[in-house]
């Protein structure tokens, strides 16, 4: 996939993108769901503009974007699919996308395998404590749980656990 090309598919997908998340104000403001789209995007772009990736990477990296934005813009991370919910699935998801990511950024470097594991799970964190600071300090957000003392901290940690799973299927599939 050429220069141009990468460039022209990453402005459709964040055109899309940010739509979907102005679209999710309507059900009112919406700080992590901006934050992540726009964070998802912007080390996006600098990934694409200094690494040339492979294309795998680089459709994998624009389908997660997509997900997210269609997640907000649509309330699906309220909803179950096979009775897990639209969060989970995301959170599987985007530590794998992220996971691959990671090893392919520190390739055959000593410790890769820990430095992805750490990189993407300190993502996942982070991506957590926006959510936390979303429902607490602004009182918005989707979380699934109503409760914010206790079943949001729930929560929290099935998320890390998904984040766990997709960075443990990103080191299987890349030993294959």
């Amino acid at each position: 996939m050429n220069t141009r090309t990468i460039h022209l598919s990453f402005a459709l997908v964040s055109i899309i993108s940010l739509a979907l998340v102005l679209w999710s104000f309507r059900q009112g403001f919406n700080l992590s769901g901006i934050a992540i789209t726009i964070g998802l995007l912007a080390f996006f772009w600098y990934w694409a503009a200094s690494k040339q990736p492979r294309t795998s990477v680089i459709i994998a990296s624009q389908a997660l974007i997509l997900l997210d934005a269609l997640g907000n813009g649509f309330s699906l991370y309220s909803t179950s699919i096979a009775g897990i919910t639209y969060d989970s699935y995301m959170h599987l998801i985007a530590a794998f996308v992220a996971a691959l990511l990671a090893l392919a950024y520190f390739g055959r470097r000593k410790h890769a395998v820990l430095y992805t594991g750490l990189v993407v799970f300190g993502l996942g964190l982070g991506v957590e404590v926006v959510e936390i600071l979303d429902k607490l300090v602004l009182g918005s957000g989707f979380a699934e749980c109503a409760d914010l003392v206790c079943h949001y901290w729930q929560d929290t940690i099935k998320d890390l656990i998904n984040d766990a799973l997709g960075i443990g299927f990103a080191l299987i599939s890349s030993r294959s």
